[in-house]
């Protein structure tokens, strides 16, 4: 299994430029059990690997393999002859006749875009094809959800519309792609949840920021209240953006603990699932909108998270970001004049709420009074 190399880590070597420092990153990740190192630096996929019997050259390869299972020993023709005994007097010889290819340090692949260097002597094994970024299928379905007209989206943000299992299973078999290279790209791997509701199996994982906006942005179009969850112009480094591997949930937590852009398009129990996993990434707060006589999402997160409502405003779209989704639709008044709420993970106290028509920064900052201490 390989560890997948974060671009800070791949940054932090490549600066220090010292093959004592990449030496002693490969053993500390050999020592936690990986046998290679995996980055996708710019979505180009680029391999270390530990031993010499991991790798096999492909050039001009007939299908015949020697009994020495080490890349830097090649056939020679007596070998190839069908009459052969694999691993005969002379059979290998080192290859020392292949031409020099830059990359001779542990890691040195992190820093050059044509070859990858393995560990331990492994010299000079080549790069695999780059990855598309992003492919043309998911580039067909960001230009058709981009131009859905406005009346189709609004149906679906309103619940006259919704994404039936066909459509589900098509956006789910473009996205999937994008977002397995968006676990590549973060390198932090993949945790499998159990759905508490369901009983399946839902596989959740960190993501760069571009790709969890361009994701999100997608299924949005098609989620009912799409309309109440923020899209941010962009996720920073700084934000955890988390993503199913269908792509059809996710959300993300910024540094200060606040929870942003949860979605989930058919998945049920969604919210009662990830939410051990929103609290391990330091989610304590978030706010959300109260819908006169609709759905009634501060009880959802009080039920599922055991949040607090701390404080509350009336709808007030001077405060709103710059929204086309909102601003086409007339979300205001087409909702009722919602409330905002902002709530907290549970204090440990009784916690006031109080109202804050027209005080946007007020209801933020009773809000973070009312936070949990941190640890």
């Amino acid at each position: 299994e390989p560890y997948f190399i974060s671009g800070e880590e791949r940054d932090r070597l490549a600066e220090a430029d010292d093959a004592d420092a990449s030496a002693e990153f490969s053993e500390e990740i050999r020592g936690e059990g990986y046998d290679g190192v995996y980055y996708n630096g710019d979505l180009n996929r680029e391999w270390a690997v530990f031993s010499p019997s991991q790798v096999k050259g492909a050039t001009d390869n007939t299908g015949v393999f020697s009994a020495r299972p080490d890349v830097r020993y090649s056939v020679t023709p007596a070998e190839r002859a069908p009459d052969a005994a694999p691993g005969g007097a002379g059979g290998e010889v080192p290859r020392s006749s292949l031409p020099a290819v830059r990359g001779t340090r542990p890691l040195d692949f992190l820093r050059n875009a044509d070859t990858i260097t393995a560990q331990q002597g492994n010299r000079n094994v080549q790069r695999a094809q780059p990855e598309p970024e992003p492919d043309d299928e998911f580039r067909r379905l960001q230009e058709e959800s981009r131009g859905t007209p406005p009346e189709v989206v609004s149906q679906y943000h309103s619940g006259e519309r919704t994404a039936d299992e066909g459509l589900r299973r098509r956006l789910a078999d473009v996205l999937a792609g994008r977002v397995g290279a968006g676990y590549r790209r973060n390198g932090n791997g993949v945790q499998l949840l159990t759905n508490i509701k369901t009983g399946a199996d839902l596989r959740i994982g960190r993501v760069d920021g571009q790709t969890f906006h361009d994701v999100f942005a997608i299924v949005r179009q098609y989620l009912k209240h799409g309309d109440a969850v923020d899209l941010h112009d962009s996720y920073g480094d700084d934000v955890q953006c988390w993503l199913s591997e269908d792509g059809l949930s996710g959300f993300a937590v910024e540094q200060d603990g606040n929870i942003v852009s949860v979605f989930s398009l058919g998945t049920k129990g969604f919210l009662r699932t990830v939410f051990p996993l929103i609290k391990k990434s330091g989610g304590t707060k978030l706010d959300c909108y109260q819908f006169p006589g609709k759905t009634n999402l501060p009880s959802l997160y009080e039920s599922a998270f055991g949040f607090k409502r701390a404080s509350s405003m009336a709808y007030d779209e001077s405060f709103e970001p710059e929204d086309p989704a909102r601003e086409r639709h007339g979300f205001g008044e087409r909702h009722g004049m919602p409330r905002i709420v902002f709530m907290v993970a549970d204090p440990g106290h009784a916690v006031e709420e109080k109202t804050f028509d027209g005080d946007y920064d007020g209801a933020v900052a009773w809000q973070n009074a009312n936070l949990p201490a941190r640890p």
